[in-house]
């Protein structure tokens, strides 16, 4: 008898420490930052890699209003277990814009101009179930596209330096690939072995 009431206590305990976790579930908010030259993708770009991992509840929640304020642990734990979230992860983009680097060729004659689609911000992942910080990081990625030169003329806002359209567009695409990429490696790394299972 003593041993058939052990089994129903320690099945039950089983049974109160699964109901006591949230659901085993990746919640991904994205705050980002409008682009003058293009529409941003990233939030579709993420998802679509996250969604290849197997045994994903998973959200992205694109144009996510995150707290503008400080929270500390307990309020970013109560959040994320609103969301019914194992693993939240906040993503905060600070700048998605075009960057300029001049390189003197010929002094006082020939200028070259590197362009670049720069993206930056920062990642913070939470295991909401452990209550603790597993990452919090800045992040940049940056796409080169083609150099621009300029002859005698040392003017860094003329409008000749300035990169097509579409060459913009292409070059955002580009970037926000490789940005998508970048932090769905650190959300998988930082996770496996909690949630994910393991693929390569």
């Amino acid at each position: 008898m003593r041993t058939i009431m052990t089994i129903i206590l320690t099945c039950g305990l089983l049974i109160l420490a699964a109901t006591a976790y949230p659901q085993d579930s990746v919640i991904v908010n994205i705050s980002p930052v409008v682009c003058p030259y293009a529409d941003s993708h990233l939030a579709e770009r993420l998802e679509y890699k996250l969604s290849t991992l197997n045994r994903l509840p998973l959200a992205v929640h694109k144009d996510a209003v995150l707290p503008e304020k400080f929270e500390n642990l307990n309020q970013i734990v109560d959040r994320g277990q609103t969301q019914k979230a194992r693993f939240l992860v906040d993503i905060y983009v600070d700048k998605l814009d075009l960057a300029k680097r001049k390189i003197t060729v010929v002094p006082l004659a020939v200028y070259r101009y590197q362009v670049y689609a720069v993206i930056s911000g920062h990642i913070r992942i939470i295991d909401v179930v452990k209550k603790r910080v597993v990452k919090m990081n800045r992040f940049q990625w940056e796409s080169k596209g083609s150099d621009q030169w300029q002859l005698i003329d040392d003017e860094p806002d003329d409008p000749a330096l300035n990169l097509p359209a579409d060459e913009k567009i292409i070059l955002f695409d580009s970037l926000e690939e490789k940005a998508a990429e970048g932090l769905f490696e650190q959300i998988k790394i930082d996770t496996r072995g909690n949630h994910f299972d393991t693929q390569k």
